[in-house]
């Protein structure tokens, strides 16, 4: 829509506000920085900030943000309010580009329209949302000893989790999935599955801790400790839920034989959308995913996870 306005009316309203969208999350995970709870939170919180001022969110809302959940509050409310002076200065962009940074406000200056207010509403963006998750996180914190921000579970001390494929389908490196994040295992090792059909099984054993408002996304915590996120198709979080069916709910103790959801392929194929599933690890970027490629049905070993030296 964004490039279609630009090439029709030589500016674009719709991509201006979704720039602080970008900045909420981004101020978000930074928040999170000063409230993390031990050293490997803090280090996940700081390279997630790193992406996400490139403009690629998905580290931070994935692996930090959405997990949390008031950070990823804290980023809506940081992203309304600098959408709001967006709108009410008339803020536009004359160019498209894929992602939103930084290095694109340039592209604001304009006949009818100046950089620097774009800058006051990604600056209010920001703001509001690392300070409203610094004051939240760390109420959290005087609130409870063990700050429960995550859902808390039974853990053991295996290092090794036994990996099982998510729906039928061809099982393939996450280096092979044609999202550029995931395939750089930015978000962390991991593997996807071509599916045949859209019954999705959960990949471990664990419980469920989060779904994503959009339903493309879940994300599991394994009896072992391990975060998983299970990640629906590729660029999906567009559809806003369209296409999928959640079965499952958050605190829910699951095992490989919980369906987790229902995809409509055929839906996700009418919007372009490629339907891999994938299973990745944003909290271990450390770890190590051993699967052997193939065709599988669903709930069958593909092969195991691990974690490393954290």
């Amino acid at each position: 829509m964004g490039q279609i306005n630009v090439q029709v009316l030589g500016y674009d309203t719709i991509m201006a506000m979704f720039m602080s969208a970008v900045f909420g999350q981004f101020g978000a995970v930074v928040g999170s920085i000063f409230t993390s709870r031990n050293s490997d939170e803090r280090q996940i919180s700081i390279s997630a900030s790193i992406s996400a001022l490139f403009g690629i969110t998905e580290p931070a809302l994935y692996g930090v943000n959405v997990k949390k959940k008031y950070p990823f509050v804290a980023g809506c409310i940081g992203a309304a309010v600098g959408g709001g002076i967006t709108g009410l200065l008339g803020v536009k962009l004359y160019g498209f580009a894929p992602v939103l940074n930084i290095f694109m406000l340039g592209m604001f200056n304009g006949p009818q329209s100046k950089m620097i207010y774009e800058v006051v509403a990604v600056t209010a963006a920001f703001l509001i949302a690392a300070i409203l998750t610094i004051i939240w996180g760390r109420r959290y914190a005087k609130h409870s000893q063990h700050s429960d921000v995550y859902v808390s579970t039974e853990v053991n001390n295996d290092t090794k989790l036994e990996l099982h494929a998510p729906v039928t389908g061809e099982a393939i490196a996450i280096t092979e999935v044609s999202d550029p994040v995931f395939a750089s295992k930015m978000m962390g090792d991991g593997f996807a599955v071509k599916p045949d059909n859209g019954q999705i099984y959960a990949p471990i054993e664990g419980v469920i801790t989060s779904v994503f408002p959009t339903k493309h996304a879940i994300t599991l915590k394994g009896n072992n400790g391990v975060d998983v996120l299970l990640h629906m198709g590729i660029d999906t979080v567009a559809l806003k839920g369209q296409g999928f069916d959640i079965l499952v709910t958050e605190n829910q103790k699951v095992t490989t034989d919980t369906q987790l959801a229902n995809i409509d392929l055929t839906f996700l194929a009418s919007e372009g959308k490629d339907d891999s599933i994938m299973v990745v690890f944003p909290e271990n970027l450390n770890g190590e995913v051993n699967v052997k490629k193939g065709h599988y049905t669903v709930t069958d070993m593909v092969g195991e996870f691990n974690k490393g030296e954290s």
